[in-house]
């Protein structure tokens, strides 16, 4: 389970948050806390969520997608970080805004962020925000200034572990978000470079390859979800990070048809 607090710690700044849910009592919870070191919340249920989700055995894990849909289930241990990353480019961090920046919220929401940028400059510059509105206004400044901070520095640090696949990915989001700004087309061209090594783009297209497969499997039996994860066991994928990644889910799956045995 420390899995699920290291994941807690390194994206809880992005919008995503592990919500465990049990129907244990609570003195069972506290000592699970105390034992695991949990740091991420837990609520407990006196109904089944297990059977709402679909899940198959316990522990069983559910990465819900901000359109409030199913994106993945399995075993903990098996979590795709590649996918949380991807949904996380879709979340929205901002509620319903005031009229005058009304159409700021609709292009960001269609991920054009500098558009998005140039809109809300114009408007603080032009002096005419209500005291509620500036408020607002600093608010979506500092989230798109949030956001193009947290995707390079994604990405920089993706480069610095060696996961190209997740450095790709960031660069691509950037150069598609931000299109037109300096730094987005900065972030294209290092898109391009990670494609240009051999070694590295092996590793993007294995990334490539999982995220697809993950898709695919969304609330499949384990067997079924263990056979599309296969292929990324072969010899060209085994040693990149979603091979890694794929090996986990496999071994997540399998411990949930043990459990049923």
């Amino acid at each position: 389970m420390g899995h699920l607090n290291e994941l807690q710690d390194k994206y809880a700044t992005m919008g995503f948050t592990v919500l465990a849910v049990t129907n244990e009592t609570r003195e069972k919870v506290d000592d699970f806390v105390e034992k695991q070191k949990a740091t991420h919340p837990i609520v407990i249920e006196s109904s089944d969520s297990m059977k709402l989700f679909g899940g198959s055995g316990f522990p069983s894990s559910f990465l819900i997608a901000p359109d409030g849909k199913i994106a993945w289930s399995g075993h903990p241990g098996g979590v795709p970080e590649n996918l949380i990353e991807e949904l996380l480019t879709k979340a929205e961090l901002f509620p319903d805004l005031p009229k005058k920046l009304a159409s700021i919220r609709n292009q960001m929401q269609k991920g054009k962020l500098n558009d998005a940028q140039k809109a809300l400059a114009k408007q603080k510059e032009g002096g005419k925000l209500s005291r509620e509105d500036a408020t607002w206004a600093d608010k979506l400044q500092g989230w798109l200034d949030w956001n193009r901070e947290s995707v390079t520095r994604r990405a920089a640090k993706a480069v610095e572990a060696g996961d190209f696949y997740g450095a790709w990915q960031a660069y691509v989001t950037t150069a598609k978000n931000w299109k037109g700004a300096d730094f987005a087309k900065e972030a294209g061209a290092k898109a391009k470079e990670l494609l240009a090594d051999k070694t590295k783009k092996v590793e993007i297209d294995a990334g490539k390859k999982l995220a697809k497969i993950v898709k695919k499997i969304g609330a499949a039996s384990p067997k079924k979800a263990m056979k599309l994860l296969k292929p990324m066991t072969s010899k060209k994928y085994a040693e990149t990070t979603a091979g890694k990644q794929a090996a986990g889910m496999i071994e997540g799956y399998q411990r949930e048809l043990d459990a049923l045995r």
